[in-house]
């Protein structure tokens, strides 16, 4: 897609998301029997540890991942900003564009569904293109009026593909996905 198609696409997405954080209050979704699920909660970072050991031999990706784990330890520590409802999985392949006008018009997989912290939204998007999940994140910010830390969503994002490293470490294109967002971040 060219950079204005995206620029289009992110902006929806965007619209899409907000729209979706605000209808209905994290209260209201919970009652409804929506689960609260984080991306990872503490008890798991020891063994996020062990897949970035036992998964990564390069080590300037492996001591990248681990920073991004001790960063992550240091946000669960705070309460979440703001607890919405989340889509949960949110990436170009759930995204259905008008192949005429370059409009999102319409989001497919609701089953990641939940209610958690604003920055667990974003990290399908920004591994896959961290340019386009931070156009995304920023227009977010815009129409919500929050100032989303970008080092924060890398983090979270990271710790999303560490929780998934078993499987990734059979995908070539993983890892490789891992080096580039370690190249554009800007967390170090």
């Amino acid at each position: 897609m060219s950079g204005a198609g995206k620029e289009i696409v992110a902006s929806d997405t965007a619209k899409f998301l907000y729209e979706l954080s605000t209808a209905i209050s994290a209260r209201d979704a919970s009652a409804l029997g929506i689960k609260e699920k984080p991306i990872v909660d503490k008890s798991e970072i020891p063994d996020l540890r062990e897949r970035v050991t036992a998964n990564i031999s390069d080590k300037t990706l492996q001591d990248f991942l681990l920073h991004a784990l001790d960063r992550y330890e240091h946000f669960l520590a705070e309460p979440p900003e703001r607890q919405v409802l989340l889509h949960g999985d949110i990436k170009p392949a759930n995204l259905i564009i008008n192949p005429e006008t370059k409009r999102l018009c319409g989001v497919i997989d609701w089953s990641d569904m939940s209610v958690g912290d604003i920055y667990d939204e974003f990290p399908n998007m920004m591994i896959r293109d961290i340019e386009f999940g931070k156009q995304v994140a920023a227009e977010y910010g815009k129409l919500s009026g929050e100032n989303l830390s970008e080092k924060k969503l890398e983090v979270h994002t990271l710790v999303r593909k560490i929780r998934d490293l078993r499987i990734l470490s059979r995908m070539p294109k993983a890892k490789e996905r891992l080096r580039d967002f370690m190249k554009a971040a800007t967390f170090k």
